[in-house]
């Protein structure tokens, strides 16, 4: 539900980047760092390896918008 709320918001906004005529859309994923991202109880330590789903998301992203944001311009 919250990833499809924000997907849909960088949906409107490459959508509105296109409209203004841009050619390339920056997405910088962030998740932490640990108390900002999941931590689990107690030990605080992460819930996950913050550069591993920063890499993920991207790729994610980097997927949903090749076609409209092409890589090489």
């Amino acid at each position: 539900m919250h990833v499809e709320a924000h997907e849909a918001w960088w949906k409107a906004i490459a959508q509105a980047r296109l409209a203004a005529g841009a050619k390339y859309l920056t997405f910088n994923p962030e998740f932490g760092p640990p108390n900002y991202m999941q931590t689990l109880p107690y030990s605080r330590k992460p819930a996950a390896d913050l550069w591993e789903v920063c890499l993920y998301m991207a790729a994610r992203f980097r997927r949903q918008y090749e076609e409209m944001f092409p890589a090489n311009g």
